[in-house]
């Protein structure tokens, strides 16, 4: 089972994968944050990483408020606005033409877009609700945390952005004239929405962009000219299919713990007699997880410190580092309270949790800056435990092969972005995928009347005119999501008990585990003589879209009559190109399924630091 099918490279120089070095802090968390709902949340090195408990989430909603702004932008004013301005302007805006264009943007969004978890409706994991009938609370917490998101407050926004590109100067001085007399009284006015129909009497690029789910037709703005249908006449439409996206960005979320949940009333055996039993189950996964954590924290940072006490530049602090963190860790009432022969809750454990996390936090440990020996312990990478996003990059010289469009649920990676062969996974990835996939955004881009720009030579060898009016629809969508509830092959297994480096030689840091891809449609039209053809090339779209007779056909009216059938097309996502990739780490499930103790992913202590003492 893959994410998309994979395709051969044609040229000698391939897209290479990079890994993504400044992630968003909650992409640092979060396989993808937009969707958060019926997530577990699971403490880890770098915060609470969001797990995927039910394998279905349904949800309930509640409508927001809606909010419409139409002005006019200046081109200083539009690249400092939101990151999705500043891209649209970069894919349609035209620095060469001989007169300044004129920008205007719309911006339509939905407030408080409320989606709360339907328990009842949603299909948890199959390990998961085996743990919670057979009322296994530490293996419950260890696959899904303590806490669930049940629900999330979301915002809806879709922007249009049209730049008209006057012949003139007295043409531009006439568009000045109409936004004068169009753009009056609050930004806010659907009045002010006529001046994309103004505007449309001259040449322009017209680019539409969601970050929801909105399910666009691409042909709801007509091929030839906007002034065909105002912008205004849709504006009901386009509030629907916001106010119905399931996707946009999070405004906030509520999360209960597991034993307020009903569908995890069995967690707990002894709950009705005992109802403060689930709060202290949780309590004590929730105080050892996180002193396990401090622990190997501060078996690394020492080991790091140990390395950089070698270099003059970091002497001091290094050695400071040492002499505070070494007798923390020695404390023989560190390792009772870790191995559970102390009761978490005594003074004792408090104690020495607090004074290792004031360590950590000192000046002297935190943050020591990564350790680069060529023979470096793996077990010393900061991204060993940390979810990973990698993105395809052409090469910087030369011709590029074909875009990637076909990674395996899976795939091994190591914290380089290095692709290793085959997978560690026993049987079908495609077994373990949840249902629940999410578009993130979608894109229309429409240009009329623009100018033939070939030269002179390119005329004479009969090089192909640019269509009179071209349309590129492009959907970015996020695959189904690898869940954790797969098995390892016996080979892997046993080489991860017996040798972890061996294993994350052979299986990698990460694998794939989730996926953004992009699939698009360009439709070119020509007039000659009266008659009006149209041809049409994809990107990324599979099998159907190849053979459709459907886009194959040079009659523009078959092509507006059939938009039901183009929508099917863009639901075959197979070939789709890829935008990124997450990676989960092997250590992270290792630990979860028990196959690894988290002792085992300490490093040992270095002979050089040991003889450097």
């Amino acid at each position: 089972m893959t994410l998309f099918m994979a395709s051969a490279c044609a040229s000698p120089q391939p897209w290479r994968w990079v890994v993504d070095t400044s992630p968003k802090p909650l992409e640092t968390i979060a396989s993808n944050p937009n969707n958060a709902l019926g997530k577990g949340l699971l403490l880890t090195h770098d915060g609470l990483l969001l797990m995927p408990c039910f394998k279905a989430v349904e949800s309930i909603s509640s409508g927001g408020t809606t909010s419409l702004v139409v002005e006019r932008l200046d081109l200083e004013s539009a690249t400092a606005r939101k990151p999705v301005v500043r891209k649209m302007l970069k894919a349609i805006y035209d620095p060469k033409q001989p007169v300044k264009p004129v920008l205007l943007l719309l911006e339509l969004s939905i407030r408080g877009l409320r989606h709360d978890l339907d328990e009842k409706a949603s299909t948890l994991r199959k390990d998961v609700k085996e743990h919670i009938n057979d009322g296994h609370p530490d293996s419950l917490f260890a696959a899904c945390g303590t806490k669930l998101i049940t629900s999330v407050e979301r915002r809806a926004a879709l922007y249009a952005l049209l730049v008209a590109y006057p012949k003139t100067v007295e043409a531009r001085n006439a568009i000045e004239l109409t936004l004068q007399r169009r753009l009056i009284g609050s930004p806010g006015n659907t009045m002010r929405t006529l001046a994309f129909d103004d505007l449309a009497a001259y040449p322009f690029t017209f680019m539409i962009s969601s970050d929801s789910d909105v399910a666009l037709a691409p042909l709801d703005f007509p091929l030839g000219r906007l002034k065909g249908r105002s912008i205004r006449d849709l504006l009901p439409k386009l509030s629907r299919f916001l106010l119905q996206a399931k996707s946009g960005t999070i405004i906030r979320q509520v999360s209960r713990p597991w034993r307020q949940l009903p569908v995890a009333a069995k967690v707990t055996r002894s709950l009705a007699e005992d109802p403060s039993k689930g709060l202290e189950l949780e309590q004590r996964f929730g105080a050892l997880r996180f002193l396990s954590l401090l622990r190997e924290s501060g078996k690394r940072r020492l080991v790091r410190a140990q390395v950089l006490r070698g270099s003059v530049a970091s002497f001091l602090r290094a050695d400071r580092c040492i002499k505070d963190l070494k007798p923390v860790l020695d404390n023989k009432m560190l390792e009772a309270c870790s191995a559970q022969e102390m009761d978490y809750r005594t003074l004792g454990c408090r104690r020495i949790s607090k004074r290792l996390s004031d360590v950590l936090l000192g000046s002297a440990c935190a943050p020591l800056g990564a350790v680069t020996i060529a023979n470096a312990d793996p077990l010393l990478l900061p991204a060993l435990r940390r979810p990973l996003h990698i993105r395809p990059e052409p090469p910087a010289k030369g011709a590029a092969g074909v875009p990637p469009a076909g990674v395996p649920f899976g795939q091994g990676f190591n914290h380089l972005g290095q692709a290793l062969k085959g997978t560690c996974i026993k049987g079908d990835p495609g077994d373990y995928l949840d249902d629940n996939q999410q578009i993130l955004r979608t894109e229309i881009t429409f240009k009329n009347g623009g100018d033939d720009r070939r030269t002179f030579w390119q005329r004479f060898w009969g090089a192909v005119a640019p269509p009179d009016q071209l349309l590129s629809l492009s959907v970015h969508q996020v695959s189904r999501m690898l869940m954790p509830s797969f098995t390892l092959d016996e080979a892997a297994e046993k080489l991860a008990k017996k040798d972890f480096r061996g294993f994350l030689a052979r299986c990698g840091t990460h694998y794939v585990a989730r996926g953004t891809h992009h699939r698009g449609l360009e439709i070119g039209v020509r007039q000659k003589d009266g008659v009006v053809r149209v041809q049409s090339t994809t990107r990324g779209m599979g099998e159907l879209a190849l053979k459709s007779q459907l886009l194959k056909d040079h009659r523009l009216e078959r092509l507006l009559a059939n938009q039901g059938a183009l929508r099917l097309l863009f639901e075959d996502s197979k070939h789709a190109l890829t935008d990124d990739l997450t990676l989960m780490p092997w250590s992270n499930y290792l630990v979860e399924r028990g196959i690894l103790n988290v002792d085992a992913l300490l490093p040992a202590p270095l002979k050089s630091s040991a003889a450097a003492r």
